[in-house]
């Protein structure tokens, strides 16, 4: 259904927007593994997909990233498959190292009329390729812990029209940052330190906006 924005946020919303419907298949396996080895556990998932929706609420920006539009559009055809993945290694009691990622893969296409120039293009801002992934260097019994991260995205069209002229590049991101956890009067708390996108690449999620550079945040947490 269409949420309440949808139909009357100002400039955006449109009171003629009509709920989704949708036929969705889906065939997923998941394995797990625990041992007493150095690899203490280890998760896979594997999920494939196909979806078939008809009236589409989407929001594609108009002019400047302040003004949206909600549209249906008529039919949409998405294949698509996730996989995501979890270890942890264990060489000492002392020291272990935690993995985790996630893959997507997937293909979002306008069906609506045969006869339309847009007939068969990938819906704006839909990749065909994204992920992330995260390794934690753990010391537990200081609680000390160390972690790098890697976000990206595949190249993907900021309109209906797919060319070239539309087309806007991917971008990976990479962060780190350093947390120390401990206790005060019995009460959990920690203290972290990161640098986001450690590498300040100029990068763009919409369309002649470009991303922040480097920069470093600090954060205190404190469990009551």
């Amino acid at each position: 259904m269409p949420t309440f924005n949808d139909l009357y946020y100002t400039q955006s919303g449109s009171r003629d927007i009509q709920p989704e419907s949708a036929t969705q298949y889906n065939l997923g396996v998941t394995w797990n593994r625990k041992s007493s080895g150095v690899l203490t556990e280890l998760d896979v998932s594997l999920d494939g997909y196909v979806n078939r929706i008809k009236d589409k609420i989407v929001a594609v920006p108009v002019g400047d990233l302040y003004f949206w539009r909600i549209e249906n559009r008529g039919l949409i055809h998405i294949t698509g498959a996730d996989l995501t993945l979890h270890s942890t290694w264990q060489f000492h009691p002392a020291f272990e190292i935690l993995f985790s990622g996630n893959y997507s893969w997937q293909k979002a296409l306008d069906k609506t009329d045969p006869e339309s120039k847009l007939y068969n293009n990938e819906l704006p801002y839909t990749p065909n390729h994204s992920g992330a992934g995260t390794v934690i260097f753990r010391f537990p019994q200081n609680g000390w812990s160390f972690n790098y991260n890697i976000l990206f995205s595949g190249s993907r069209y900021t309109s209906n029209q797919n060319d070239n002229a539309t087309r806007l590049s991917g971008y990976t991101e990479h962060s780190t940052g350093v947390k120390k956890a401990f206790h005060v009067k019995n009460q959990f708390c920690s203290l972290q330190g990161e640098i986001l996108n450690l590498t300040d690449k100029q990068y763009f999620v919409v369309n002649g906006y470009p991303m922040q550079g480097r920069s470093f945040r600090i954060t205190f947490a404190y469990n009551f």
